[in-house]
């Protein structure tokens, strides 16, 4: 049985699971397994520039997403409160959001917490405008309903590291950080391949017991760094992490065996919130590597 989500993409149900499949033209790849809603990620951006949609036609199915950042920004664009401000505040908001449209256009409102939104200033040109924008619009999408609440807290005094601050109190890894641990840590260790499914893949503790090659079919459309790490083990047909007995892990083993070997090397957490901002870069080189092949 198969279903329409969203433009180019089929929903195959299948004994074994689901299977998400991006289809245009002569263009097939498969999308992130693991997601309910595959098409807010920068896998599907890639996937309709690499099946011959200009960045602008692209743009523009990311913009009919409901829940988009970029829809959000539309939206924002549309209202009564864009139009009753001035025409510099206009101009300047436009400046911004076309910056922040372009990087982020495919990320879902709804997943944002106040580390990946934080994380996303902290990335930007402009961080004080880019925090200034994205307030306005995630304010409209809270006043329409798209959201519960503002994920982006209102704290430029209260920011205490480059991607910390009073209501964001995770610490984020930073390039040195990533770099301390993989030249301590071997290639193929379970603590390695775990930070980088994290880094690339957002996975949870319990996705990272299970999570198979089966996930990773189309490995063309995986970051090199990803690819770097895991390539030599998606021909087995078992889960990625094993533990050192030869069996799956438990959540709770994986837990206290990362948490050893992070507290062991000095780094924050592996965990989906402190690695929000070396998430967030990754996808955005995905996008631009996508765009430049057009």
């Amino acid at each position: 049985m198969t279903e329409t989500k969203a433009p180019y993409v089929r929903l195959i149900r299948r004994s074994g699971g689901v299977v998400w499949k991006f289809d245009r033209k002569d263009h097939r790849s498969d999308l992130p397994a693991w997601m309910v809603e595959p098409w807010y990620s920068a896998e599907y951006v890639q996937a309709l520039l690499a099946s011959g949609l200009r960045k602008g036609q692209a743009a523009r199915v990311i913009q009919e997403l409901p829940y988009s950042l970029s829809r959000g920004i539309l939206q924002y664009r549309l209202s009564q409160s864009f139009r009753a401000s001035s025409h510099d505040a206009r101009g300047a908001f436009d400046l911004v959001a076309e910056r922040l449209d372009r990087r982020y256009g495919w990320v879902d409102l709804r997943r944002l917490n106040s580390e990946s939104a934080e994380a996303m200033v902290q990335a930007s040109r402009d961080a004080p405008a880019a925090r200034w924008a994205l307030r306005k619009v995630f304010a409209h999408a809270v006043g329409s309903g798209t959201i519960a609440e503002n994920p982006l807290p209102r704290c430029p005094q209260g920011i205490q590291t480059r991607t910390r601050c009073e209501r964001a109190p995770t610490v984020q890894w930073t390039e040195d950080d990533l770099r301390r641990f993989t030249s301590a840590v071997p290639e193929g260790q379970p603590e390695r391949i775990a930070l980088f499914l994290v880094i690339h893949r957002q996975c949870s503790r319990p996705e990272l017991t299970k999570i198979g090659s089966e996930r990773f079919r189309d490995a063309g459309a995986l970051h090199p760094e990803l690819l770097r790490e895991i390539g030599p083990h998606l021909r087995k047909a078992q889960p990625l992490l094993r533990h050192p007995a030869g069996r799956q892990y438990t959540v709770h083993e994986l837990g206290r065996h990362l948490r050893v070997a992070t507290e062991k090397r000095g780094v924050p957490p592996i965990q989906c919130k402190s690695l929000s901002a070396l998430h967030i870069e990754r996808f955005t080189d995905l996008i631009a590597s996508a765009s430049r092949a057009q």
